[in-house]
């Protein structure tokens, strides 16, 4: 720190090149970043397959149809800017409302997210605030919503990265597997089963042009 007229400063110059992340080695961080980025497609994932699952879905009327549609774009809208939780809300909400599903399937998606989402909130939103070079163990500051007056300090090694994105892979099958083993080709891909995108603007022209 450096003196001002009134008090101190930070004296930027002598400041450690890369501060606050130079304490950290490299390693660390290129292992946080394909952590953070797998959680991020784990998100896209889960807009894509919500689309999917609604958008193919049966119903017994007409009426029971469009007055799904009628909320259908609005709810897509929103889950736009939705983060991991509440879109893991939304899915697990989705399968579980849909007959082609087992029960079965909601459970063991939904008990995978939710084992995920805790590590992705506290990796995206805390704060690295020291790193042992002996245990290899970083220091993260990360308060709970609900629970901020409780110890928040939690350690993480870079296996413990390695282990978390791993397990965010594994949940991003489960999800896309979800839609391709019902005959559906994912969003935004070219696995097989049928492209939903292309059928809804065939059928959208079809209403216009009646």
């Amino acid at each position: 720190m450096s003196r001002n007229t009134q008090g101190f400063e930070i004296d930027r110059a002598r400041m450690p090149d890369e501060w606050p992340t130079h304490l950290f080695p490299q390693e660390f961080w290129e292992e946080l970043g394909r952590t953070i980025g797998t959680l991020a497609f784990l998100e896209d994932c889960l807009k894509r397959a919500n689309l999917a699952i609604t958008a193919t879905r049966t119903y017994h009327s007409v009426e029971q149809a469009e007055a799904a549609f009628a909320v259908w774009e609005g709810d897509l809208e929103a889950s736009l800017n939705e983060a991991l939780g509440r879109l893991a809300q939304r899915l697990v909400t989705t399968i579980k409302a849909d007959k082609r599903y087992s029960p079965n399937a909601a459970i063991a998606i939904d008990h995978g997210l939710k084992r995920i989402a805790e590590s992705r909130n506290a990796l995206c939103h805390g704060a690295w605030v020291g790193y042992d070079r002996d245990s290899g163990v970083a220091t993260l500051r990360y308060w709970k919503k609900k629970e901020w007056r409780q110890n928040s300090s939690r350690c993480f090694s870079t296996s413990d990265l390695v282990r978390i994105r791993h397990e965010a892979v594994e949940i991003t099958y489960d999800v896309i597997d979800a839609v391709t083993r019902q005959g559906i080709q994912f969003p935004g891909s070219t696995s097989p089963g049928k492209a939903i995108l292309k059928a809804f603007k065939a059928s959208k022209s079809s209403r216009a042009a009646g």
